[in-house]
């Protein structure tokens, strides 16, 4: 078994700091390795530890270049900052090169244009984002979680306008 799916392991039974320590482990045999680097990468976001997640991003976009999910990892953080430019030019090329087929990339892209105040846009990246999804059910989630998360309304999004916009896909 690798030490990324041993990470994986630990991490699915909630033991994430001995997850951590199996992607460590891993690194340090092979500190190029996609995997790894992504996840912690994750990890470190999830803390709110965010150079150290950008410099595992960045170690494997430098390596892996052609991984959507790289960039994609990289313009959620930076939407999470509010560095709106930077996240939409990750985003943007993590589009391209999944061939338009990762369904997480047009959702963080309508809420870049959003949050810019550029509604036509947003609509066209949201409406983008809903084939890709499994059920309605699955993306109104993500929509929701995203809403609070990204605390659209501290920046002047406001929930009902929110819900509407999100309702025209249904």
């Amino acid at each position: 078994m690798s030490w990324n799916n041993l990470g994986l392991a630990y991490s699915d039974v909630g033991s994430i700091e001995k997850a951590v320590v199996c992607y460590q482990k891993g690194l340090e045999c092979d500190p190029t390795d996609f995997s790894l680097l992504n996840n912690l990468g994750n990890y470190y976001s999830g803390l709110g530890q965010l150079a150290k997640a950008k410099t595992h991003f960045e170690k494997a976009m430098k390596f892996h270049p052609t991984e959507a999910l790289t960039w994609n990892n990289l313009g959620w953080m930076s939407l999470k900052q509010d560095q709106l430019d930077e996240a939409k030019y990750y985003l943007e090329k993590a589009w391209e090169l999944s061939n338009g087929e990762m369904d997480t990339v047009p959702i963080n892209l309508g809420h870049v244009y959003l949050l810019q105040e550029n509604t036509v846009a947003a609509l066209d990246w949201y409406k983008k984002s809903v084939p890709l999804y499994e059920s309605r059910a699955t993306f109104l989630a993500d929509m929701e979680g995203d809403y609070a998360f990204l605390k659209m309304e501290e920046k002047g999004v406001s929930r009902a306008s929110f819900d509407r916009l999100v309702e025209r896909f249904f």
